[in-house]
């Protein structure tokens, strides 16, 4: 393979390979078989250059080296010598995925791509670690202020290389990035929590990534403290007592999904999930479909692209709930003669405040059971412990 020095002086990095082109970028050279360098790192082997503005001898025969391809060594592992990683200011860390990687013991820049794991980073007080955001992760209300990486699915990648974060998190919509993130010599890490369930193992395994173990302990004990008080009331009811809700979504509020995800939420508040009878894990589904069906209740949780993915204020959401109100065929059904219609703010169906979602839901399905409940009191404690914010916007309406 013929070997080159290129410069890639927008990204601020030197790339040692072969195929590359004027004007490469790190995103157009993946997978050309060369590697990336940092000039701090590249510059004091090269020396000076020449008068040719070359960097001579050792560019030569570093050249040679990767022409000849990989070369076998029968020199001593890090574990042997004394410098593995823990040695080196690094540390080993296995992720949800179950792959070990090395990262900083201490880290100072962080590239966050998973929505619940941005949460928790902000709820473990090392919010300030985080270097840039999706489009759509813009709570709290800090992150609107960090550069966007664009598109969830398909984020900027140029631009997290020259960011140069320590670690990456990542969910599972990033699992084809990775390879090539890594190429560039930045860990990454998969930690997801979508379901209630979940959130303790997110909790725990964030706690250790950013050395906050108690505080880790103390977010779990506040989830843990209300959950149970939900699930207490709850055990023993039969099934004929637990409503049946239709969960939607969406730009036209008729997506739903089946038990792999939105039956978790409405699971812990007591209910049955009409959609578990679907044969897809998310689809949409037809106006006839629902009034067949005439679930008891129906939470919908709109897009809120219309409004940059923040809480709308009440009047808003009292607008979204005329909508949804008139949608073909829900005028006349059941739940909305019978005020069973409600808006719920989609960040409250997953991830860390699903706990919250879920709180809000069981008061509505099951009043009796929880006369001194106060799912907008819990609410508010929860944001002011551990964000230092208070209560604004409608998340529940009516």
């Amino acid at each position: 393979m013929p070997f080159a020095l290129f410069e890639l002086k927008r990204a601020g990095a030197y790339y040692l390979g072969g195929q590359a082109k004027l004007g490469a970028t790190p995103r157009s050279l993946s997978g050309t078989g060369g590697f990336f360098m940092s000039k701090g790192d590249l510059m004091p082997l090269l020396g000076r250059r020449n008068k040719r503005g070359c960097f001579g001898l050792f560019t030569a025969l570093l050249g040679l080296i990767l022409a000849a391809g990989p070369v076998c060594s029968a020199a001593a592992t890090p574990e042997q010598t004394g410098r593995g990683p823990e040695n080196r200011g690094m540390r080993l860390f296995t992720d949800d995925l179950k792959r070990t990687r090395k990262i900083p013991k201490q880290i100072k820049r962080l590239v966050v791509l998973s929505g619940p794991a941005v949460e928790v980073t902000w709820a473990m007080g090392k919010g300030d670690l985080i270097v840039a955001r999706s489009e759509w992760a813009t709570w709290p209300p800090q992150m609107k202020k960090l550069p966007s990486l664009g598109s969830i699915i398909r984020p900027n990648q140029e631009l997290i290389w020259e960011l140069k974060p320590d670690v990456i998190v990542a969910d599972m919509h990033f699992r084809k990035s990775a390879p090539f993130m890594e190429r560039m010599g930045v860990p990454v890490v998969f930690l997801s929590a979508v379901h209630v369930e979940d959130i303790g193992v997110l909790v725990e395994r964030m706690g250790r990534l950013l050395n906050k173990p108690k505080r880790a302990q103390e977010l779990r004990a506040f989830v843990q403290k209300y959950m149970n008080a939900v699930k207490k009331p709850l055990q023993g009811l039969k099934p004929q007592e637990k409503p049946r809700v239709f969960h939607g979504s969406g730009r036209q509020l008729y997506f739903t999904s089946s038990s792999k995800y939105g039956r978790r939420v409405i699971d812990e508040a007591g209910a049955i999930n009409i959609a578990d009878s679907l044969p897809f894990y998310w689809q949409q589904v037809s106006p006839e479909w629902l009034v067949c069906e005439d679930p008891d209740y129906m939470v919908l949780s709109p897009n809120l692209a219309k409004y940059s993915y923040e809480v709308p204020e009440r009047k808003a959401m009292s607008s979204l709930w005329e909508h949804a109100a008139n949608r073909p065929g829900i005028r006349s059904m059941r739940i909305t003669r019978d005020n069973h219609l409600y808006l719920l703010n989609a960040r409250l169906g997953y991830g860390l405040r699903s706990f919250i979602g879920a709180i809000y839901m069981a008061k509505i399905f099951h009043p009796d059971l929880f006369p001194d409940l106060d799912p907008k009191q819990i609410h508010a404690r929860f944001l002011e412990k551990f964000y230092g914010l208070k209560l604004e916007g409608s998340y529940l309406y009516p």
